[in-house]
């Protein structure tokens, strides 16, 4: 993987390179569209060559551009002749219903509000018609995130690997009905399991990431042995077929099966069969994240944003472990729909939906409009990519720091860019009286479950805080009414005539518990 040469930083601005031709210094301006312009004059031998660091000439062209302060990746420097680039400002073709300035006007204000960060992406027939980011990719060093900011997309990353298993079907090195015993004879019912089992989450095998020891785990590097003496512990939760059930185990073993069967690193079958063939030019396994190469850190919200965790790749692997930008995820799910990366059987294989599920997809109810694609979450990360056939788009929406359901953002941005009607939230909260907000604050214990939760007041801001948990901040939605809704909790006061406080009720999945002040 590039470390050095991969990724080049710089900003945006004039300066003066050698012609291979003429040897004349030309000036040189490269901005906005004229990255992609770079990008599309490649071929595919070329960018699958500087890809896999296989072209000795590369380092050549890299001094060339560096100066020019664009980012580029490693495969947008491969030009053995530059000419002068003149641009010429045409405005984008948008797509006639879209509000893109009520769109901007949406994002900007989550950002405003602490309620998101991100970067969306919308593509009709392959072209981009609307891109915008928000917030930062390292609030510490107030680096703020642009459209080829890298994100860490979770469970999209199952997409890519479906896509490589049928791949392998087509070529006949792995078969439908394979078994999980030619490969992982040690997990349970392995003789039962078959690819399509795994690939629609009907394997039985137990989600491993939904055990409570994971979070010990989840940031130190992990062996793929180590991983598989994990799985051997866990009996499985349903017999094979039976029925469907999300698991990460799933596809962690389908991207060690995609090494087995090609004898040779994910990343380099990444490269080879998904990137190079639809264009993907920030697209690869996930490392340590670096701002410094414009990838993002992501972020949780307790009063203001923290640090989330980090998950070491080694252990999502191809269930979750893949960074990518909101552009090569609209790219990739576009070509994928349109034949480019593997054959019409292998597609609607893909797209034959099982108690919901198809391989590595699913359906995306939206009005009259049904879209396929993948949503994914890892650590502070949440994503969302599709593509609706009938109209030929593509969308994607990448956060690293949420403090609101990211489908807040997807369902708005959709309906403006449909020109559904959309009012666009003010997150203005009411202030309440200090004595007011005081009454709030204590103790809370419910005695069946035997928990402490303890509500603060900070200015005009109520805090939650359960034993042993980090502190959420609570949003006022009526009376005595607030809420935490990233994770869909709801507490209602329970307010005495005098203005005591002596209770609340905790809802949250459709269970409701009484909390009485300590």
């Amino acid at each position: 993987m590039f470390r050095d040469s991969e990724l080049i930083k710089g900003i945006h601005f004039f300066d003066h390179v050698t012609n291979s031709s003429s040897q004349l210094l030309l000036p040189l301006c490269i901005v906005g569209h004229a990255r992609e312009l770079l990008i599309n004059k490649l071929s595919k031998q070329h960018w699958y060559a500087i890809h896999s660091n296989k072209n000795q000439s590369v380092p050549k062209y890299i001094g060339l551009l560096q100066s020019a302060g664009i980012i580029f990746t490693a495969q947008t420097v491969f030009m053995k002749k530059l000419t002068i680039l003149i641009l010429l400002f045409i405005p984008l073709v948008f797509w006639a219903q879209m509000d893109s300035l009520r769109m901007n006007t949406f994002i900007s204000r989550m950002e405003t509000y602490d309620k998101m960060w991100l970067t969306a992406c919308f593509m009709k027939n392959g072209e981009i018609v609307y891109q915008q980011s928000s917030g930062y990719i390292d609030y510490a060093e107030k680096r703020k995130a642009n459209v080829y900011s890298q994100y860490r997309i979770g469970s999209i990353s199952k997409t890519f690997t479906a896509v490589m298993v049928l791949q392998l079907m087509e070529e006949g090195k792995l078969k439908s009905d394979s078994r999980l015993s030619q490969f992982y004879p040690s997990l349970p019912n392995s003789q039962e399991i078959t690819m399509m089992h795994l690939l629609k989450h009907r394997s039985g095998l137990h989600n491993f990431t939904a055990n409570p020891g994971y979070p010990a785990i989840m940031e130190k590097p992990i062996s793929d042995e180590a991983l598989i003496a994990l799985f051997e512990k866990d009996a499985s939760d349903f017999k094979p077929g039976s029925k469907m059930e999300y698991s990460n185990t799933n596809y962690v073993l389908l991207s060690m099966i995609i090494e087995k069967v090609t004898k040779s690193t994910y990343q380099k079958e990444l490269i080879k069969r998904i990137c190079a063939k639809a264009g993907l030019a920030d697209t690869r396994v996930g490392t340590p994240i670096d701002p410094s190469y414009n990838q993002a850190l992501s972020y949780d919200f307790n009063g203001k944003w923290v640090l989330a965790s980090q998950t070491d790749p080694s252990i999502p692997k191809g269930a979750g472990a893949i960074v990518s930008t909101a552009k090569d995820l609209c790219l990739f799910v576009s070509a994928l729909m349109h034949g480019k990366l593997m054959k019409k059987e292998s597609l609607e294989m893909m797209r034959t939906l099982e108690d919901g599920m198809g391989c590595g997809i699913f359906e995306l109810p939206f009005y009259d409009r049904k879209a396929l694609g993948h949503n994914g979450s890892i650590d502070g990360f949440r994503s969302m990519m599709a593509y609706f056939p009938d109209d030929s788009v593509s969308f994607c929406v990448l956060s690293n720091a949420v403090n609101d359901k990211l489908n807040t953002a997807v369902l708005g941005l959709l309906k403006l860019y449909y020109g559904k009607p959309f009012d666009i939230p003010t997150y203005e909260q009411a202030t309440r009286s200090p004595e007011v907000m005081r009454a709030y604050a204590g103790k809370y214990r419910n005695e069946k479950v035997g928990m402490f939760i303890e509500i603060k007041k900070d200015n005009d801001q109520l805090f939650a805080q359960a034993e042993g948990q980090a502190m959420i901040p609570l949003t006022k939605i009526s009376a005595e009414t607030y809420e935490f809704k990233a994770a869909g909790i709801v507490i209602e006061f329970m307010k005495e005539g005098n203005g005591d406080i002596p209770a609340f009720i905790l809802k949250q999945n459709g269970v409701e518990l009484s909390f009485l002040k300590q």
